[in-house]
């Protein structure tokens, strides 16, 4: 079978006491064997190209297989795979070029992951499950087979309601989420047949939101024609497959998202929005058309008013986002840095829940017994744009805080000295001075800084980690992919678990940014995991880095890495080998390969 160059020989543990639990998918399987509170997300090893990964320790004891993407084959189950009678020590070549399969034609279902055609010399049964592994005559890891009942298909009904359907797409998540101010109660969410994807749906069965996992660009898809209607009722029969892909079109980011692999049949436009469903002639959804998403770059105007006190002057005190989408601005007027009466008025997205939260947390009693919707809120009336609109609200003293809707704008205000019957709001018609300020240069160098440190950390939607640096860096490793390759298994091995800033991000003579950061990695002396430092943003000059105490780092403490940053092809790009710092500083992989408890001395 093909095969990839390995890098690396993976230390794995079957611990012998470790009971795994079976979860069958209608296109992989799970296992897993979690402990409370241990720091097992530490190592990641990806079964290469798409077949699922397998999760370690830091000590390098397995607790999580996850295989995905199998297509049709006949597996067989091999006869004499013993029980386990002491931990198991094995090696799996990474990379490697894995295969996984399922045969469905008999009363069970097996499931296959191999990374090689040899035939296994032994085999032995995973603790607790239904599985076993296949290993060579030297203990390397070959095949994985498991078996359970068949996955069941349940068909369920789903709602699609007009309304506000927000769409965002950040580093190839695409969310999906009808804004509702009033709180839905009850509902279930319904996971994809390879677990990559999410539909979440209230109790009456009405769509709520839907994540899909690797949405990747693809070929434009004709907007197709179909009347407009306030509702569908509409069913799925899940688990299915669950597939994205993008385009985009102008200034317009389009997408569709596919249940299934069968094509629709008839459309229709779901309310006056820009959301088409496409279905069967019985009315089984299978596509989604959305003609309005929104993405990190696509940062104009935001999507929903801005409100503030008729007649004044405020500061802008705050934003949030969601999904890398701006989705909150805050605006304060009065005493803003002093003791005297202030107000915050937030405009946003959010539903009520969390308007409440958020107002409670500026007055700062979000950790109070009861918040926020154990307090007695009650209706009032505030002004809006010289018309009465419905607001609910909680006084504590002279202080208060009320939420309220307007339009599909969500409202909230925390206030301390103010009195709420002279409270009169109006809409901002020019909301660019309370945007978040970008700096050139320093700004988009910093995002791409950034987002390497989200990649590093395996965060959800992070970018490439080959595409953050320079051609430069890259071609002396042998290019993209293998840096990233190379780089993504020596953090992972040794993750930086803490990170802080010493300065600014500084603009150089020749139009490059250097920023410095000092990084810290996982040493869990006390199994308490890792800890969060936030990247400082303030100006500064870049000092001369000093000798690194190679033993020191290795032991946990931290060092100072300069980042300097050059625009190539239009993206900023990393232009230090990071690669190369870490393998002098920490040791290359095959001494960090080993459980992290004997790389510290």
């Amino acid at each position: 079978m093909p095969s990839v160059t390995a890098v690396v020989d993976a230390m794995l543990v079957i611990e012998r006491g470790r009971a795994f639990r079976l979860t069958p998918y209608a296109g992989g399987f799970r296992l897993e064997a979690l402990v409370d509170g241990e720091s097992g997300w530490f190592r990641h090893w990806p079964l290469e190209p798409e077949a699922g990964w397998i999760g370690t320790t830091d000590e390098n004891v397995v607790h999580d297989i996850w295989v995905r993407g199998c297509d049709r084959g006949e597996v067989r189950w091999p006869a004499g795979a013993p029980e386990l009678d002491a931990d198991l020590h094995l090696t799996m070549g990474w990379p490697a070029e894995w295969t996984a399969r399922l045969d469905d034609s008999g009363e069970t279902t097996r499931y296959e992951v191999r990374c090689s055609d040899a035939e296994p010399a032994g085999w032995v049964t995973v603790p607790g499950a239904a599985a076993v592994l296949g290993l060579g005559a030297d203990r390397e890891l070959l095949r994985i087979v498991a078996e359970a009942a068949p996955v069941t298909r349940s068909r369920e009904a789903l709602l699609l309601r007009s309304g506000e359907y927000r769409a965002t797409l950040n580093q190839g998540f695409l969310h999906v989420e009808r804004r509702s101010w009033i709180d839905p109660e009850g509902g279930d969410s319904l996971e994809s047949a390879d677990g990559g994807a999410w539909l979440g749906r209230a109790a009456d069965g009405s769509l709520l939101s839907l994540t899909v996992a690797n949405a990747e660009e693809g070929e434009p898809v004709d907007q197709p024609d179909g009347p407009g209607v306030d509702e569908l009722r509409l069913w799925q029969r899940w688990p299915l497959g669950v597939r994205a892909t993008w385009w985009r079109d102008g200034e317009r980011t389009l997408a569709v998202v596919r249940f299934g692999g069968e094509r629709p049949e008839q459309w229709a436009r779901v309310g006056h929005q820009d959301v088409r469903a496409g279905a069967s002639a019985d009315g089984e959804l299978r596509a989604l058309v959305l003609g309005d998403v929104e993405t990190p770059s696509s940062q104009g105007k935001p999507r929903f008013e801005l409100y503030g006190l008729a007649g004044a002057a405020g500061v802008p005190s705050g934003s949030g986002a969601a999904y890398g989408v701006l989705s909150k601005l805050v605006v304060t007027f009065g005493d803003h840095d002093g003791d005297g009466p202030s107000i915050a008025v937030a405009s946003s997205v959010d539903d009520r829940h969390t308007a409440r939260r958020e107002a409670l947390e500026h007055l700062g009693l979000g950790d109070e017994p009861g918040a926020p919707d154990g307090f007695a809120w009650t209706p009032v009336e505030m002004p809006v744009d010289g018309a009465p609109a419905a607001f609910e609200l909680v006084r504590f003293d002279s202080r208060w805080a009320a939420v309220g809707r307007i339009g599909s704008t969500t409202v909230w205000l925390a206030a301390d000295g103010y009195e709420v019957s002279n409270v009169v709001l109006e809409r901002i018609a020019d909301p660019a001075p309370y945007m978040p300020r970008r700096r050139s240069r320093r700004q988009p160098a910093t995002v791409a800084l950034t987002g390497l440190m989200d990649a590093l950390d395996r965060n959800a939607g992070a970018p490439s980690i080959g595409e953050a640096f320079t051609a430069r860096v890259v071609e002396p490793w042998g290019g993209r992919e293998r840096y990233e390759r190379l780089l993504g298994a020596h953090t992972m091995l040794r993750p930086i678990c803490g990170r802080s800033g010493s300065g600014g991000p500084v603009v150089g003579d020749d139009g490059s940014v250097t920023q410095r950061l000092s990084l810290q990695h996982a040493v869990s002396d006390d199994g308490s995991g890792t800890v969060s430092v936030a990247m400082t943003v303030s100006d500064g000059e870049i000092e001369p880095e000093p000798v690194p105490d190679r033993a020191a780092i290795g032991a946990g403490e931290r060092h100072p890495v300069e980042f300097r940053m050059l625009e190539e092809d239009g993206e900023w790009r990393v232009d230090t080998d990071l690669l190369q710092l870490l393998i002098d500083r920490l040791g290359p992989l095959e001494e960090l390969v080993r459980p992290l408890s004997e790389q510290v001395e």
